[in-house]
């Protein structure tokens, strides 16, 4: 007998799903995508390069970057513009040392009295580029020798004036482990978007772009009081203004960034990459984020009324679907692709829309979140 609840639990099933389906479709277009990038070469003349750091408090990661960025393999000019937003530790001072033993193309920037904040800094060092092209990463991130070489054969090969890349997390506890697969996610959905040409996100810890592209957009944009969205705003308005925009997806292609070092840094980090959510402002994801907030809850409440109604072949199906096409679409975006990742993503689904959950409320209610030392509401 059909009843109310059994039609809504076959529907509820059905949506999931779809869900899964879709998933694996993304997965196929983010592998087809990798496989291509793999035969890709650089052209025989490169574009120069300007590298801008914006940074502030990164003492302790930041002669590490440079050292990196002193070693790439990239035959073609670079140049490497560091801009200090009002750091108060040793970073600019262990960098201006570092620049004296150097025979990198370095120079330190620093933001005058009155503005501040990344966006800030960024448009400060694009202003003293030299370069045809920009390249972006963060502080307290490492580049592999080939980060250039990489994105530029995308760019060339694809005759893009955006190409974004990936982006790892490092983890060491079971939490950083975590947050890596959820970073993996964000950064998988990234490049799907971009592969479909329905790009939604983007992250400026990796990313090469025209000059003359970034300048003619930066006149259209809207977002740059706020605090966040320096790389998902000029996203939208490259594709808004038809732009090419492609992905780096070859393996071995990414940055790597460390983990938090505890819950609240974490989550005052994703309040402060949501603020943008609520700015009302084209490309801010607002409604794709309501969106993926409503499945989690459906998925959480159709899954406890699975359990309490007895239908567990039909929860653990659904459970078994879900774990198996997310370990396929976000495994290949883990700094780490082994069998224990696949399990966690697995081990990771419960807890991960409860996650979720808590945090669209923590985002709705949050008044103010702090970071790099400053408060912002």
């Amino acid at each position: 007998m059909f009843t109310a609840g059994v039609v809504w639990m076959w529907l509820w099933g059905a949506g999931i799903l779809l869900y899964t389906g879709l998933l694996f479709y993304l997965a196929t277009r983010n592998a087809a995508a990798r496989q291509r990038q793999q035969s890709w070469n650089l052209p025989p003349v490169l574009p120069k390069i300007t590298i801008v750091i914006a940074f502030r408090n990164e003492g302790a990661h930041i002669l590490k970057l440079a050292t990196q960025l002193s070693q790439l393999q990239y035959s073609g000019s670079v140049e490497v513009l560091w801009v200090n937003d009002h750091s108060e530790d040793a970073g600019p001072t262990l960098l201006t040392e570092l620049m004296a033993k150097s025979p990198a193309d370095f120079q330190i920037l620093n933001l005058p009295d009155g503005l501040s904040g990344k966006k800030a800094a960024i448009a400060m060092g694009v202003a003293h580029a030299s370069g045809e092209f920009l390249a972006f990463t963060d502080a307290d991130c490492e580049v592999p020798s080939h980060w250039l070489s990489d994105l530029v054969a995308v760019q060339t090969n694809l005759d893009s004036e955006m190409v974004c890349g990936q982006v790892y997390i490092r983890p060491q506890s079971f939490f950083q482990h975590a947050e890596a697969v959820e970073f993996a996610s964000l950064i998988a959905v990234a490049a799907a978007g971009i592969h479909i040409q329905r790009p939604a996100l983007s992250n400026g810890a990796n990313l090469l772009v025209n000059k003359k592209a970034w300048l003619e957009a930066q006149q259209e944009r809207f977002d740059l009081n706020l605090a966040s969205g320096d790389d998902v705003f000029l996203l939208h308005q490259f594709h808004k203004s038809g732009k090419k925009i492609g992905f780096c997806a070859a393996y071995g292609s990414g940055v790597t960034t460390l983990a938090h070092s505890s819950w609240k840094a974490f989550q005052n980090q994703r309040i402060r990459w949501a603020g943008k959510w609520k700015s009302q402002i084209p490309g801010a994801n607002g409604g794709l984020a309501m969106l993926v907030w409503i499945f989690h809850l459906g998925y959480l409440a159709g899954f406890g009324l699975c359990i309490s109604g007895g239908w567990y072949g039909l929860a653990a199906g659904i459970y078994v679907a879900r774990s198996t096409a997310e370990a396929a679409f976000i495994r290949p975006f883990l700094l780490k692709r082994n069998l224990i990742h696949s399990i966690l993503i697995g081990l990771m689904q419960i807890p991960y829309s409860i996650y979720v959950v808590y945090m669209g409320l923590c985002i709705g209610l949050a008044p103010a979140y702090v970071w790099k030392g400053r408060k912002y509401e």
